[in-house]
């Protein structure tokens, strides 16, 4: 089994700015989702609570697919949806629209917004 690794950069706004510590708690919730990912097995992140560039690199096992890039995609999707958040370029259109179960707590011009600026995948050495 092969692990593979996935960066991304992201700009993560929301139509009222971040007020005190918000953005690093809903950051701090992606990451936790993410981690309870049964094929993820390590976690890298910077972010600038004061712009909201966040990077992420997720490393993760692929076990049925032949397109790795896209299953570190689909995992960090549904982290981000899932913690009341929309995210946007991450996976084909028609597949990552709106926001997860935990949109409610987010409603109107507070839903965190996740613009993807770029992404790399590699595979990496099993450690």
């Amino acid at each position: 089994m092969t692990l593979y690794e996935l960066h991304c950069e992201f700009d993560v706004t929301r139509r009222i700015g971040w007020s005190d510590d918000d953005l690093g708690d809903h950051i701090d919730e992606v990451y936790e989702t993410l981690h309870q990912g049964k094929d993820v097995v390590g976690i890298d992140s910077r972010a600038d609570l004061d712009t909201g560039m966040t990077e992420i690199t997720v490393r993760f096992r692929d076990w049925i697919t032949d397109d790795p890039e896209h299953v570190g995609r689909v995992i960090l999707g549904a982290a981000i949806s899932s913690s009341g958040a929309e995210h946007e370029g991450l996976l084909p259109i028609g597949r990552a629209a709106g926001a997860g179960v935990g949109a409610m707590r987010y409603r109107g011009i507070k839903l965190p917004h996740w613009k993807l600026r770029a992404a790399s995948a590699a595979p990496v050495a099993d450690e």
